[in-house]
Parts: structure tokens; sequence; C-alpha cells
């Protein structure tokens, strides 16, 4: 297992003030995900600190082949998500992205989802282990509501970049973080520059990834994480049925304060 503190020269110091202690120690016994990677990575020899100057540079992307899509269509679908979700989504329009959480009765995170608003449809993403999940739940939800649940993993991939978002993607969801968005509280006082964490998700047809990769180079699991820790951005692979929103300073990009109800909605608030 691979340790912080052996791992500050590729990581990078995620200490100091408005860092979660639980983050910090987390890292420390948690490797990296190497199945994320994608097969471009085979054979490649990895050097995370080149990696992490060409991400920043817009010359390499990194791959995520982990991934859980589901759209939800259907003319009830922002009012329902709202009902749902702890982000406020109904003055949202197509072309906008958020962040915002799936909550347990008792404010615990379940799910960490990105959202991208489109003309018919709504498109959110996670980890592939929790997008069956949320599928499943959002189906047990419907009640009378005017909207549908499509599972669409198997159409796309999640390639990531810095800066500027691919023109090979069909949609592409903007990371608000290090920002405070509206309706959002930040805790920490020591936020880093937008510049250092300019991050973009990408989803592409899973037909179209080769041609990405025939411009830009593939940085690895290793390399995109060390930018995000020195970014102090929490991550889904750091949730468990303890994490609540304060502790990961969430409120700042993926919870709205003065939305209506929802469930967990009592302890967010």
């Amino acid at each position: 297992t691979l340790s912080l503190h052996d791992a500050l020269p590729i990581w990078g110091r995620c200490s100091g003030r408005g860092t979660s202690p639980r983050w910090v120690t987390r890292w420390s016994r948690t490797p990296p995900l190497a199945s994320r990677e994608s097969r471009h990575m085979a054979g490649l020899i990895i050097n995370p600190l080149l990696q992490q100057r060409e991400l920043l540079a817009g010359k390499a992307v990194f791959h995520d082949a982990s991934l859980g899509v589901v759209a939800v269509g259907g003319e009830d679908r922002l009012e329902w998500l709202h009902g749902v979700l702890s982000q406020n989504l109904k003055s949202l329009r197509a072309g906008d992205s958020v962040e915002a959480l799936l909550l347990d009765p008792q404010g615990h995170i379940e799910q960490d989802i990105h959202l991208v608003i489109d003309a018919d449809s709504v498109w959110l993403w996670v980890g592939a282990e929790r997008g069956e999940s949320l599928r499943a739940w959002f189906e047990r939800m419907i009640f009378r509501s005017q909207v549908t649940i499509t599972d669409e993993s198997n159409r796309y991939a999640l390639i990531a970049t810095f800066g500027s978002p691919l023109a090979l993607a069909e949609f592409h969801w903007s990371d608000p973080w290090p920002g405070t968005v509206a309706g959002g509280y930040r805790y920490a006082t020591d936020v880093v520059a937008d510049s250092q964490w300019a991050y973009v998700e990408n989803l592409v047809p899973i037909g179209q990834v080769d041609a990405v990769f025939a411009d830009l180079q593939p940085a690895g699991t290793m390399a995109l994480d060390a930018l995000r820790v020195a970014a102090k951005r929490p991550a889904e692979p750091e949730l468990d049925e303890r994490s609540l929103p304060h502790e990961l300073d969430l409120l700042a990009t993926a919870v709205h304060l003065s939305k209506g109800c929802y469930r967990g909605q009592e302890t967010v608030a």
C-alpha cells in the first residue's frame, strides 16, 4: 500500500487549513485506482510529474474507464431532480453543468453526481460501481412524475481535460471547484487559484475515443489525482457511509442552502 509520506514527491502535500483530517487519513492508506485507467496507458513508462505538466498544458488527457451514465428525460425532469438532489436545478438551461449530492435521511453522501443539462434530457454520471444503484434508486422514486430513466453507460467514455472541452465531446461538465456556487458556502480559507484546477469532464462516444488519442497523450491516475489533491478537491473514492458534505467542503459546489426540502436537508442546512 502506498503511504502518503512515501507519495509526497508525486502527490503533493494536502495538509493545512481547510483540509479534512479524514480526507488526509484515507489517502494515506488508499493506493491509486489503477482499474480506472484507459487501455491507452498499456505499455507506457509512467512519469507522473511529466504527465501532470502535460495535463495542465492541454497536451494530455485522462480516460476514465470506470463510468456510470444515466439520462433523465420527460417533461418533469428538472423539477423531479430538483426535489431529490441537493442542488437547485429548476433555473438551469441547456449547456449548464452542476454538481449535486444524493443524501441519505441522516445527510450522509450516497452519491456525488455530475450533471449536464441538454435540450430534452439531463445527463448524470458517477463511478461505474455506483451507476446501477443510482439508476435503481431513481426508478423507485418516479411515482407519478413524467420522467424516464435510461442507462447510457455503454455509449460513452469519460475523458478529462484541463482548460477546454474536447471538440469530440457530446457533453462536457466544468468542475465548479475551487469556486463557490450560488447558494453554497465554503469553510476553507486557503482556496487555490482557478487556474490550478480548471478541470473538465467530457462524454465522448465510445467509437471516437481512439480519435482523441491521435492528437493527445494519455495520462495516468497518479498524475490526475496528484493535481486533484493539490487543489484540495474531494472525489468519489473518498466517500463512505459516514461522509457528510460539510467535512469535505462540498457545501461550496454541490449544495444550494436556500432551496426547498429534499432528503437529508435537515443535516445540511
